[in-house]
């Protein structure tokens, strides 16, 4: 019996970002796009959201925000389940990377 058998690969994590009336889940692609970026330790990421895909957004890991750089909005965003022991240590090892790269302390 493989590994896989008695490990099951746990479901992709999701992202939200909180509404007047509650959380409301990113699309998957764009999901994936934050997932990418949150997994290889960047300290944000921008995207274009809304129903057009126009709209600019910023998201902020460390403190969970969404902010829109045009009107200054900050939202909460959050991700659905916690970091997997080698979630984590990719993403701390990405943010040691970058701080390495770049010369900035990343706020851990």
């Amino acid at each position: 019996r493989g590994m896989e058998a008695a490990w099951p690969e746990p479901p992709p994590a999701l992202w939200q970002w909180e509404h007047r009336t509650g959380f409301k889940d990113y699309d998957e692609e764009t999901c994936r796009r934050i997932e990418a970026a949150y997994i290889s330790g960047d300290a944000y990421v921008r995207l274009k959201t809304g129903k057009t895909r126009q709209t600019p957004m910023e998201l902020f890991f460390v403190d969970l925000i969404q902010n829109d750089p045009i009107t200054g909005n900050q939202r909460s965003i959050r991700r659905s389940r916690p970091d997997r022991w080698h979630e984590l240590l990719r993403r701390k090892f990405g943010e040691l990377s970058h701080a390495f790269e770049t010369g900035r302390k990343y706020r851990m």
